[in-house]
């Protein structure tokens, strides 16, 4: 992580028909490798701000800012992957991944040396030839990944990829992100209502206040990577975060939908 500033909001607001604030008077700089969390109750507006810095939605007031330049539309280098993992049905793995370079010139020996190397990052060099209805969600979500990952992009921004999983198959796609993020150095924001989640994952978890739109907290998270969620100091962002919801100890599970 650099200190080099990638995705910037200046004093942003959205309202929508004009009248309902879902965002309000909020300012965030997100460094160059650096891996942001946001999390809040339902409403709140995480999406809504993760679909602006994606270049979705427009701003009602402010700026939106990616490497200095306003951000008016998506482009390759920032981008999103969501819950539906968006997989042609009847095109294999390899071929779902290569569908990203489609509409840009790169040379074919090119696509396939990033096409190898992004199945074998993500573990499915074995599966190239399947198809997306014989795989598991962890598997369409890897797919999905590395077809996000072969255009090198700047930006990968996740709402809520892995709320649909297991357990298990969520635990391994976060260590699939970690290191992804240490080979590669991509900025990574992701949406989650998974507090283990964010702290496993994030350098800073952001939270946003339903009420006012706005930033509620901020943590930054001083653990070294890889992290236990087991240890005492993962716990203790674990306590402190949900103190800001106020939940009792009763009420603390590994997720909640907030």
């Amino acid at each position: 992580m650099t200190n080099e500033i990638i995705l910037e909001l200046k004093n942003i607001v959205k309202n929508y028909d004009g009248k309902k604030q879902v965002i309000n008077n909020i300012s965030l700089q997100i460094k160059k490798g650096e891996t942001i969390a946001l999390v809040g109750k339902s409403g709140c507006g995480k999406s809504t701000l993760l679909n602006i810095l994606g270049g979705f939605e427009c701003v009602t007031k402010g700026q939106a800012l990616f490497n200095g330049q306003e951000i008016i539309k998506p482009t390759r280098q920032c981008v999103m992957l969501m819950q539906n993992y968006g997989l042609l049905p009847w095109k294999n793995v390899r071929k779902n991944i290569e569908f990203a370079f489609e509409g840009i010139k790169l040379a074919q020996k090119e696509q396939q040396e990033r096409t190898d190397y992004y199945l074998g990052l993500v573990n499915l060099t074995e599966n190239e030839k399947t198809m997306p209805n014989a795989l598991s969600g962890g598997m369409q979500q890897r797919v999905a990944l590395a077809r996000a990952l072969v255009m090198k992009p700047q930006v990968l921004l996740f709402d809520e990829p892995f709320a649909a999983l297991d357990t298990f198959t969520r635990y391994y796609l976060q260590d699939e992100l970690v290191k992804i993020k240490n080979e590669e150095q991509t900025t990574m924001v992701l949406v989650t209502h998974d507090i283990d989640e964010a702290i496993y994952l994030a350098d800073r978890i952001i939270i946003l206040n339903q009420n006012s739109g706005e930033i509620q907290k901020e943590f930054q998270v001083k653990l070294s990577i890889p992290r236990e969620r087991a240890s005492a100091d993962f716990q203790y962002y674990r306590e402190a975060i949900f103190k800001e919801f106020q939940f009792t100890q009763e009420q603390q599970t590994i997720e909640f939908n907030i």
